[in-house]
């Protein structure tokens, strides 16, 4: 962010106020968990709505800062804020900037400043609020395991690593499930992976947290293609939000490729490259 000196003011004057109205132009982007409750048959048709234009990850590339001013959670409950709380939120709580300059931004007395600062505290829900270091020892295990459950299509090893009360969330599937037992059954049903080596995970990092490529191995060919790209939340308890987005199209915002065969040698580096290679080879003969 460019230094906050007076004579910036004008412009970041001008430039929220085109936030404030492209804002306006396009509307709440939503994650489904913003739609409606949650489903209660995992073994149901999965409802869908491919026209809404839904809220996205960002590669942590794209942006700066943490989970604190990025998270999922944080961008979806933002938006559901008037303009003015918002901004006044962002500039004070999460860019830390004095009343005094976010009241020139807004064309705001100070006083007013805080009045919105204090209604946007109330309304602002960003969802767990226990969330952990993803880069901890343990929240590294925690994603490794993730990780090789998947992997290995182990869906009881999936199950023990989510809260009881975890969320999974699926754009552009309305659907969306509470409980890690709920989640089990719905991967049970629903993934079209039959065994260990059909899922190869590869981490990358969005929106401040700890995510996953997955690619699923097409049974026509044996070639893994992009499938999803998951975004985790995780807390000491165990992973209690994930969402699996099914736009294909993200893989090119975070520069991989659509065949596992065409990555990098190093991506993510929290798992080891030799680890895909392996299942690759394995099960791909």
């Amino acid at each position: 962010m460019i230094g906050r000196t007076s004579p910036q003011t004008p412009l970041y004057r001008l430039a929220t106020q085109a936030c404030f109205a492209e804002v306006d132009r396009i509307g709440r982007r939503p994650l489904p968990t913003g739609l409606a409750g949650p489903s209660g048959e995992p073994e149901g048709k999965l409802a869908q709505r491919p026209e809404v234009l839904w809220l996205e990850p960002i590669p942590d590339a794209l942006v700066g800062g943490g989970r604190d001013t990025v998270g999922l959670e944080v961008i979806a409950a933002l938006q559901y804020l008037p303009p003015q709380h918002r901004a006044a939120l962002i500039l004070r709580d999460l860019e830390g900037w004095p009343a005094a300059e976010v009241a020139e931004v807004l064309d705001a007395r100070p006083l007013a400043v805080d009045d919105l600062l204090a209604e946007a505290r109330v309304l602002f829900d960003p969802g767990p609020g226990d969330v952990v270091d993803h880069t901890r020892p343990d929240s590294v295990v925690l994603l490794d395991r993730y990780a090789q459950a998947f992997e290995q299509y182990d869906v009881p090893a999936i199950v023990e690593l989510f809260a009881d009360d975890a969320v999974w969330e699926m754009p552009p599937f309305t659907s969306w499930f509470r409980g890690a037992k709920n989640i089990g059954r719905l991967i049970s049903t629903h993934c079209p992976a039959k065994g260990p080596g059909d899922q190869v995970l590869v981490p990358i990092k969005a929106n401040g947290q700890p995510a996953f490529a997955v690619y699923m191995r097409d049974p026509v060919d044996n070639t893994h293609r992009a499938f999803q790209i998951q975004v985790l939340t995780l807390t000491a308890a165990g992973i209690i939000h994930a969402v699996a987005f099914f736009d294909l199209s993200l893989f090119d915002a975070f520069a991989l490729p659509d065949l596992l065969a065409g990555l990098p040698e190093s991506v993510g580096g929290q798992r080891p490259r030799f680890h895909i290679e392996r299942i690759r080879h394995n099960h791909n003969d």
